[in-house]
């Protein structure tokens, strides 16, 4: 019955969804404020809705429901619990309606944050915001009810009441505590750029082009960095502990349609200043979060469409096509309002020089797009690396000099000491120290790519239980064989004897998991061991391993040394610190005189 009710729920968040934007619609254009708030209403009812459904399906993977066919398909009863509950994700339909879920959340945040300053000031730019909000929603929600050919109700049980003795179970490649918080920490980063679109939409519609949406879309746009930040390096980190070749970063297609919204969406945190502070860049804004926006869909499209092969890819299905339609009719949508509002859109102010704080700002967001082109270069020298790590380290000493000389002058001031001082400088103005600090981490970053990509070793070796093969300074020896049993898989591995400058320093043990439910024989996911020495790397991964291994069977074995790696994972903290600051800055809704 469960399932029942939050199929039922699906069906009559669509008429939710129609009423949402057919009375803001009506109530924006005729001033009628009970319309309005009608409107607002259906969009608190599609996210109850949508939440019931969500809860219900949920409630089928806790509860082993094998008469619902999504939980056939991506859980099985050996399932450990934190991964029935992110089955969910775990294929199209169920992805499709915690996206949808999410969405409903985000606008249901929009009308809980802007009550108190519509009931004071009377203002209705957020009601705009949320018509293409819920016009976004809608479309999702079409999706789900399993009405479009290519996918199915995710609620949807077996007919005649026929049920499954067990579940397929979730790829086994999902099934690690990276993939449990990777996806929908992508999905919230995405997501969250729903809102600033819809404000820039807002601002289109209502005529309203000046800074009002931009204030009221700021804290969103960083949130939504921040968490696509977090995101695309827990992808990262997946990849570099789960399939086993020692990298972190493939340039898949999947993963630069993740890495471009981010990349936008720091372009349009620097120019956004620029139209706050000079009344400039106004189209360019509304692009750039449009385009945002739009790389989500199309990130969405390709992994489901079939269009690429990809680890991250869904299996071939028609729904990309409605993908595509979607992102290319509101795209035209924005383009007719955009040339509607052509002549308010003009910038009141020009670039007054090359050397201007404003031409800076353009600048530097060529240079952040310039350095992700130098990266896709691959494998660079070892002399550029070095040349590219002092260029670094000078804009690091350069902005740690901007915050001495600040919290030194501070401290002065206030007779305090200097971390007192330093602490007083952020406070003053969180949103420009912030950026500061997420600089220094995007450097960071650099270097530690710089170093795991220029330095690293790796060794190719089959060996036999007693032989030996080096990597570097590292020696490693084949020492003995194992395998463990697990509620839904195996685990056969390797113990090697590992030595650095020829003392002993411990065992690792990279290994095989043989999942059960896949039924091959063959292994489903690499589970390769890795030592931390310091921000460096040592890091084991195995091939096949033979039935016969005890007795003399053939391992290929991969030995990697990644020397920086850990300046990496230190570069993101560094950059979420920052964007942390930043947001935490208070904004101001001002009135918009456009």
């Amino acid at each position: 019955m469960t399932a029942e009710i939050g199929q039922a729920a699906i069906y009559l968040s669509v008429l939710s969804g129609l009423w949402a934007i057919g009375f803001l619609s009506i109530g924006l254009r005729t001033r009628n404020r009970n319309a309005i708030r009608s409107g607002r209403n259906a969009v608190v009812a599609t996210f109850i809705l949508i939440s019931i459904a969500t809860g219900a399906l949920i409630y089928g993977f806790v509860t082993d429901d094998f008469s619902m066919r999504y939980v056939v398909e991506v859980s099985s009863a050996a399932q450990p619990l934190l991964y029935k509950i992110t089955a969910l994700w775990g294929r199209m339909s169920g992805s499709l309606l915690f996206w949808l879920w999410l969405l409903t959340v985000a606008g249901m945040i929009v009308v809980w944050q802007n009550h108190r300053h519509n009931k004071e000031t009377n203002d209705t730019l957020s009601d705009y915001a949320l018509i293409p909000m819920a016009v976004v929603q809608l479309f999702f929600i079409i999706l789900v009810t399993g009405i479009i050919e290519g996918v199915y109700n995710p609620l949807d049980r077996f007919p005649n009441g026929q049920m499954a003795p067990d579940g397929a179970g979730m790829n086994p490649l999902l099934q690690t505590p990276s993939m449990a918080f990777h996806p929908p920490t992508l999905y919230i980063g995405w997501i969250s750029l729903t809102v600033p679109f819809a404000f820039a939409v807002g601002a289109l519609a209502s005529g309203r082009i000046g800074s009002d949406w931009i204030l009221r879309s700021r804290r969103w746009m960083l949130f939504s960095w921040i968490i696509l930040t977090i995101g695309i390096t827990l992808g990262g980190n997946w990849a570099y502990r789960e399939l086993g070749w020692g990298g972190y970063w493939a340039w898949d297609p999947v993963e630069n349609a993740s890495f471009m919204p981010w990349l936008l969406g720091t372009a349009y945190l620097h120019s956004m200043m620029i139209q706050e502070k000079r009344n400039m860049f106004k189209l360019w804004n509304i692009l750039l979060v449009t385009l945002a926006f739009q790389f989500t869909l199309l990130g969405t499209f390709i992994t489901r469409s079939g269009i690429i092969s990809s680890v991250h890819a869904f299996a071939q299905s028609d729904i990309g096509g409605y993908f595509l339609g979607f992102i290319l009719a509101s795209t035209a949508g924005v383009i007719g309002l955009i040339i509607y509002r052509w002549k308010r859109l003009k910038s009141a102010n020009r670039l007054e020089s090359l050397l201007s704080r404003e031409s800076a700002f353009v600048l530097n967001n060529w240079l952040l797009v310039g350095l992700t082109l130098i990266i896709l270069w691959g494998k660079t020298s070892p002399v550029y690396s070095v040349l590219c790590v002092s260029a670094s380290v000078f804009v690091i000493a350069a902005i740690s000099a901007e915050f001495y000389r600040g919290a030194k002058l501070r401290a002065k001031r206030q007779e305090t000491s200097f971390l007192n001082g330093l602490n007083l400088l952020i406070q003053r103005n969180k949103r420009r120290y912030g950026g500061y600090i997420v600089h220094i981490g995007i450097v960071i970053v650099y270097i530690g790519i710089m170093g795991s990509k220029g330095y690293f070793l790796l060794e190719s070796k089959s060996l036999r239980i007693g032989e030996s093969m080096e990597v570097g300074q590292f020696q490693l020896t084949m020492k003995d064989s194992f395998e463990k049993e697990f509620a839904n898989y195996r685990r056969t591995g390797i113990v090697f004897d590992v030595a650095k400058n020829g003392k002993q320093i411990g065992t690792m043990e990279p290994a095989r998991h043989f999942y059960h439910k896949t039924g091959q024989g063959e292994p489903d996911t690499i589970e390769s061991a890795i030592r931390h020495f310091g921000v460096n790397d040592f890091y084991i991964s195995l091939g096949s391993i033979p039935p016969d291994v005890k007795t003399g069977g053939i391992v290929n074995v991969q030995a990697y040394y990644n020397p920086l790696i850990g300046v990496v994972w230190i570069g993101v903290a560094v950059m979420v610190l920052g964007g942390i600051v930043a947001i935490a800055e208070k904004s101001e809704h001002n009135k918009d005189s456009q």
